[in-house]
């Protein structure tokens, strides 16, 4: 009765094994497939520009082909909400499309948003271009800030720890640290979807970023964004730690967590003194909540609740919370990867099937190379579910999901859109001489079972 979207996701969290015995990974194709998410990702486009119709608020950009094939040319509609950042300098609606329309004919815009169904054009609620976009003209540091020099209203110097890219993107240099000369008064800073233009007073310890200037490569590793046309766009940011208390106990909404990580790098790799006149102390470090986000989400400090948030650190001149939250959660609610790898000659994987579940049990024999049955959860560590089994279970009263059999030895995929067909699949596979390879499934996984209710989940035999 309509159209839908299909969406196939190279999974690495399930498709490689590390040997860090032999220094070499094992990679194992799995595939994830997705039907109209709920949540869909956000969609980007970049291209040289076209034309600008005023008119009927769009713009064209032609998209990057072969040497000597068709440009295919994509229509972007814009609305009153849509911000443009364009060499540094943010406005709204009209006003940003008119400034986009001085650019030159062939300058580089990006945009951001989804594809309207109906018309099939893009509808961008973010538009960048010019200095400040990825062919800018300019060479790009992205990283996290783990020092600074200088307090506020000062042309701070940062060390930003993370990559680097040339302005043709040639040269690509990773996990290295970059020494960031600013201007007050001259360096652009912008955040990822706001119209509001700040300042280098907001680049605080820890803040994730990405920077457009002159780069040298030495060491020391220098980008200079001191410039009038240079941009630093400050990008949303992750945390990661457990919570030490229930929200809002030592102050109104706020939520004060152990802080763990951020965006993933260790909490000891940041210089937390250089944070301003303010600066957090990492095992109280204060998540502001103004949204009430961890309303009903369980969230206690005894026993402590893992913590995952995504926001801004606060500049280095403000007082209250250490970092605003745009998104904050229990990381015990959110859905983790199951994982099971079974071999010969090691663990004994046994699969029973009914009409509600497929157990998983195991047998006491020590795992073989690569054999493992975990609950991933990020973050938060992983869970091993030899000792108790593991059950996977309908997720939905209907049993409506997408499951997916794939039989290395046949090179061939099976895809099923109901439990009852999954469950039977792989019993008939099972009972037909194939062997377990690999078992993954997505869910929130409930300990006081042990079970993951899911509706993605995948099964490899051989």
């Amino acid at each position: 009765t309509g159209n839908y979207v299909i969406e196939l996701d190279l999974d690495l969290s399930q498709s490689a094994d590390v040997d860090t015995v032999n220094n070499k990974v094992v990679f194992e194709p799995t595939i994830l497939p997705r039907v109209n998410r709920n949540d869909p990702k956000e969609h980007a486009v970049g291209g040289d520009l076209r034309s600008v119709v005023l008119g009927k608020s769009l713009f064209r950009i032609g998209l990057e082909a072969l040497p000597l094939g068709t440009t295919p040319v994509v229509e972007v509609e814009t609305g009153p909400g849509t911000v443009f950042q364009i060499d540094g300098v943010c406005l709204l609606g009209a006003a940003g499309l008119a400034t986009l329309d001085t650019l030159t004919v062939g300058s580089w815009v990006q945009a951001f948003g989804s594809v309207d169904a109906s018309s099939r054009r893009f509808q961008a609620a973010t538009v960048e271009a010019g200095s400040g976009s990825y062919n800018g003209g300019t060479d790009i540091v992205e990283g996290v800030i783990i020092e600074r020099t200088g307090g506020a209203g000062t042309d701070a110097t940062l060390t930003v720890r993370g990559h680097s890219n040339n302005s043709d993107h040639t040269a690509l240099n990773f996990n290295l640290d970059f020494v960031i000369n600013t201007s007050f008064a001259n360096t652009k800073v912008v955040r990822r979807g706001s119209a509001t233009l700040y300042d280098a007073d907001d680049l605080n310890i820890g803040q994730k970023v990405r920077m457009f200037g002159a780069l040298t490569i030495g060491p020391p590793n220098v980008l200079d964004v001191t410039m009038a046309t240079d941009v630093v766009r400050m990008e949303p940011t992750w945390v990661f730690g457990m919570a030490n208390e229930v929200p809002g106990t030592a102050t109104a909404g706020q939520l004060e967590i152990d802080l763990l990580r951020v965006d993933l790098r260790d909490v000891g790799d940041f210089t937390w003194a250089d944070s301003g006149t303010n600066p957090p102390t990492p095992t109280a470090f204060t998540l502001g909540d103004p949204g009430n986000l961890s309303t009903g989400q369980s969230i206690t400090g005894a026993p402590p609740t893992p913590i995952v948030a995504l926001g801004f650190f606060s500049p280095v001149d403000a007082a209250g919370a250490d970092f605003v939250a745009s998104a904050l959660a229990n990381r015990e609610m959110l859905p983790s990867l199951l994982l099971i790898r079974d071999r010969t000659n090691g663990t004994l994987v046994t699969t029973m099937t009914t009409s509600s579940s497929i157990d998983y049990t195991f047998s006491a024999d020590p795992p073989a190379a690569f054999e493992k049955a975990i609950i991933d959860m990020g973050f938060a560590g992983q869970t091993d579910v030899t000792a108790t089994g593991i059950s996977i279970v309908p997720e939905n009263v209907l049993g409506l999901g997408i499951y997916v059999i794939r039989d290395r030895t046949l090179n061939t995929v099976s895809l099923y859109f109901t439990f009852t067909a999954f469950y039977q699949a792989v019993d008939a596979a099972l009972l037909g001489g194939a062997q377990l390879f690999n078992v993954g499934a997505l869910g929130v996984y409930d300990s006081n079972t042990d079970t993951m209710p899911s509706a993605l989940a995948g099964v490899t035999v051989q």
